[in-house]
């Protein structure tokens, strides 16, 4: 397992025990810290950021820091995808013509 990157200026607070059923957490944002730090771990414009329960049960912020692979192995992934898509639209285009609709007539009742 890589090493934790916290989620600095980003605080992530119990639940009130007040608060509605649907209130999950309170998040409180130290903004200096936390532009920092979206600055520092964005890829693409983004940062994912995970809400977990420490062993203490406190919550806290961590940098989600997966990335997807595009090794061989997805790339063929995404061809056969991408063939079998082709492959159920031309079937689906000789059984119900080229707009994807049957013919009216074609239906037993």
């Amino acid at each position: 397992m890589s090493d934790k990157k916290f989620a600095n200026g980003l605080i992530v607070k119990e639940r009130r025990p007040t608060a509605p059923e649907y209130v999950i957490c309170n998040l409180s944002i130290k903004v200096d810290e936390f532009i920092q730090t979206l600055q520092e771990n964005q890829s693409n414009g983004w940062v994912n950021i995970n809400c977990l329960i420490a062993k203490s049960g406190k919550p806290y912020a961590e940098i989600d820091t997966w990335q997807p692979t595009q090794g061989d192995a997805a790339k063929v992934g995404m061809q056969e995808v991408k063939a079998t898509i082709s492959n159920a639209r031309s079937v689906n285009s000789a059984i119900n013509g080229p707009d994807g609709f049957a013919d009216l007539e074609d239906i037993p009742f």
